[in-house]
């Protein structure tokens, strides 16, 4: 009694390709999501240097870099 053996493998290789797209996108989604958070809580980055480090542009009463 012979073991007939199946040549049919390309539904195991679509499983793969499926699995890698899925955990592909759910990971995207992931991203998108961490970075709309973050970006809808803190404001714009010129406002966060402009509150953190004030711009000295005077000395002993000369004005120097003025835009």
């Amino acid at each position: 009694m012979a073991i007939k053996k199946g040549h049919n493998n390309q539904g195991f290789n679509i499983v793969h390709i499926l699995l890698v797209l899925g955990i592909a996108g759910v990971a995207g989604f992931i991203g998108w999501y961490v970075w709309q958070q973050s970006s809808e809580s803190s404001g714009s980055s010129e406002e966060i240097c402009t509150q953190s480090y004030p711009a000295r542009c005077t000395k002993n009463g000369k004005s120097y870099l003025k835009y």
